[in-house]
């Protein structure tokens, strides 16, 4: 259950990201896909918050699941800012500074977004 109603807020989060947001062409468009990992990471931390409101009797691990899933989003959001930072907009074309580490950076940023979503389900116990 807990899972569920997770999935339904970074569902919703996304939505109105999309809505409110109307994303350009070239280097906006990809800033929001790489931006994904961020938006997992948030629901990983959404997750973890939701499984210690729902625990039964105070852990020792909860605080140190929500300062690591913290950790994780400040620095998800680092690595996505310097991602963007290596693209640019010229004569309607995306131009990469550096290629190697654009998609490097997004697939550690990836897998960072993975780990804060498995965070919870391992300190805390979270049930599917």
């Amino acid at each position: 259950m807990t899972l569920i109603i997770s999935g339904l807020g970074i569902a919703l989060f996304l939505l109105l990201k999309i809505v409110v947001f109307q994303t350009e062409k070239g280097k906006e468009l990809l800033s929001s896909l790489f931006g994904l990992a961020v938006d997992i990471n948030l629901m990983g931390f959404m997750l973890g918050i939701v499984t210690i409101s729902q625990l039964s009797a105070a852990t020792p691990e909860a605080s140190p699941a929500i300062l690591i899933s913290a950790i994780l989003i400040v620095l998800s959001v680092f690595i996505w800012k310097l991602t963007c930072s290596f693209m640019s907009n010229r004569d309607g074309a995306v131009y990469y500074a550096r290629p190697i580490a654009t998609v490097a950076l997004t697939v550690f940023n990836f897998l960072l977004s993975l780990a804060a979503v498995l965070i919870p389900l391992v300190m805390l116990g979270a049930k599917p």
